[in-house]
């Protein structure tokens, strides 16, 4: 082998190392979000209706970035699917509120309402949070 070919090889050689120790050195970023959960007003309602309910979602993440989250109903309805950008330097959690009125005189059901997120490869949805309306 020639004094060039030895030149070659072991450029190649010293490339390829160094491009394993890149991709062994790289580590995946962590997923953008990590956690959904959401909690009701209250878990019993008793009086007039229609009743006012209020959810809240919280969402943690890791800002900068951006997703998409939906809210769904015990009844079957959801809510339209809406976008949250969230900016570097944000708190690692956001809090997003839906509210619901429901509920008729003389009236009880038990409801509820959770959310689903989605960035990328995540789509979480949180467990729902439940309410017995008892309307007077």
């Amino acid at each position: 082998m020639s004094k060039r070919s030895w030149f070659i090889a072991a450029l190649l050689l010293i490339a390829g190392v160094a491009l394993l120790l890149s991709v062994r050195s790289f580590s995946a970023p962590p997923p953008a979000i990590s956690g959904v959960t959401v909690v009701a007003s209250c878990q019993e309602y008793n009086g007039p209706c229609p009743a006012k309910l209020t959810f809240t979602a919280t969402v943690t993440v890791t800002p900068p970035m951006s997703f998409n989250f939906q809210w769904e109903r015990s009844d079957g309805a959801k809510s339209k699917l809406k976008v949250m950008h969230v900016p570097a330097g944000h708190p690692p959690t956001v809090n997003i509120v839906e509210e619901w009125q429901l509920g008729s005189k003389g009236k009880q059901e038990t409801v509820s309402e959770k959310i689903r997120v989605r960035s990328g490869n995540v789509d979480l949805t949180s467990a729902p949070a439940t309410v017995v309306v008892n309307c007077k």
